[in-house]
């Protein structure tokens, strides 16, 4: 299978998100391509890969230190109710290919890229998207989502007699960087 073979076992998308619609619409998006969708019943921790730092060009005692210390891998706490996208699935290869980060070598004959950032859709719809390699997801108890729906609402009470203008964010399209 592939999460056993290369590449991630799954993506994650935290619970906490604070765009909690446009996550939804990007996980409404996934299902459109047949994408399987999960959402985990409690908390979990995985381990993250150590993340290559670049090497430093000014002294060559930098290297000599480098070379001794020895990054550790970190871990990941996710909340239940975060959302578990598996590589372990009949659509993992559309799900991987929009959801990772796109890489473009510097040394590639065609020296710009013709859509390279249109189809990170963590950065597109700017929310959080882990990219898990850790086995250990595929344990986590889960179940499957048929209908994303973002949370929240406005709830009134008879007391209330204040009105509460609420933030608003913009959606991917507007977004400028």
């Amino acid at each position: 299978m592939k999460p056993a073979a290369e590449g991630p076992a799954a993506y994650v998308l935290p619970a906490d998100e604070p765009r909690s619609g446009l996550q939804a619409e990007l996980l409404r998006v996934l299902q459109k391509q047949a994408v399987e969708i999960s959402r985990a019943k409690s908390a979990f921790t995985v381990s993250l890969p150590v993340k290559k730092e670049k090497p430093k060009k000014d002294a060559k005692d930098a290297k000599e230190a480098d070379k001794e210390k020895k990054p550790e891998p970190t871990t990941r706490d996710f909340s239940a109710g975060s959302y578990i996208i598996r590589m372990d699935q009949p659509y993992a290869r559309i799900a991987d290919a929009l959801l990772d980060h796109q890489y473009w070598s510097p040394d590639d004959p065609q020296k710009t890229p013709y859509d390279d950032t249109g189809w990170t859709f963590g950065e597109l719809f700017g929310v959080q998207v882990v990219r898990v390699t850790d086995l250990k997801v595929l344990d986590v108890a889960m179940e499957r989502v048929v209908n994303v729906h973002a949370p929240g609402g406005v709830k009134a009470t008879a007391q209330s007699s204040r009105s509460t203008t609420l933030p608003s964010l913009p959606s991917p399209p507007f977004v400028t960087r």
